[in-house]
């Protein structure tokens, strides 16, 4: 699947056909995941795959009865050896452990769509609770529940707000109304070097450039 179109199908579901997931598939779920980014690449997460009937109950109640949780075919809670990134960042330790998990649970979302499957990302959950019942040590913290399997659904695209509105140029608040002048501003130099590329490249760019003015706020 090109890249555009797992970003562009990528849906949060909440029902699942009652089709078992390939363990295959579950790895690459992971797999993408461990090759998320992470502060000075301490990797601080980790991962409880979970297939059992009745632990799965069990964590839909942790999760507040999010009864759905229940029927997916697989569950991944994201865990975080939050100690091991506070031994490096200290104060900021906690905010850094959850950041790494969050951009590991967006690159295994994208890869579920990637495979073909539905996901859905869960963070309401009793904390303590799910520390207990699913073995986590001192040590470690639950931060993100992803509910996998094949979508028994099919949810619109939600709306998203235009790019020219949550864009600013050096400075906030400093809105792109006019690409043209964008790049007139950006100097000679860079003027020229765009006239100088390669033609294919050329053609990229001005596709490109085409697709901010249509999004411009007149």
């Amino acid at each position: 699947m090109e890249f555009s179109d797992v970003l562009s199908n990528r849906r949060s579901i909440r029902k699942f056909k009652n089709i078992p997931v390939e363990w295959e598939k579950v790895v690459a779920v992971l797999d993408a995941g461990r090759k998320a980014p992470s502060s000075g690449n301490l990797q601080n997460w980790r991962f409880i795959v979970v297939t059992d009937k009745e632990r799965k109950k069990l964590l839909a109640q942790i999760c507040y009865d999010q009864s759905f949780i229940a029927t997916a075919p697989v569950c991944i809670i994201i865990c975080s050896n939050t100690a091991k990134v506070t031994s490096f960042y200290h104060d900021k330790g906690l905010l850094y452990a959850i950041m790494n998990c969050a951009a590991c649970a967006e690159n295994m979302l994208l890869e579920a769509t990637n495979q073909g499957l539905g996901s859905c990302w869960i963070s309401s959950f009793d904390e303590k609770e799910i520390k207990e019942k699913f073995g986590l040590h001192q040590d470690t913290d639950a931060f993100i529940v992803i509910a996998l399997g094949y979508a028994d659904e099919k949810p619109p695209a939600p709306a998203h707000e235009e790019l020219y509105a949550l864009t600013f140029l050096e400075r906030y608040g400093n809105r792109i109304k006019d690409i043209d002048a964008v790049l007139k501003n950006y100097g000679k130099k860079h003027r020229e070097a765009y006239e100088n590329l390669e033609q294919g490249a050329k053609r990229v760019a001005t596709d490109f450039i085409g697709l901010l003015k249509s999004k411009i706020k007149k």
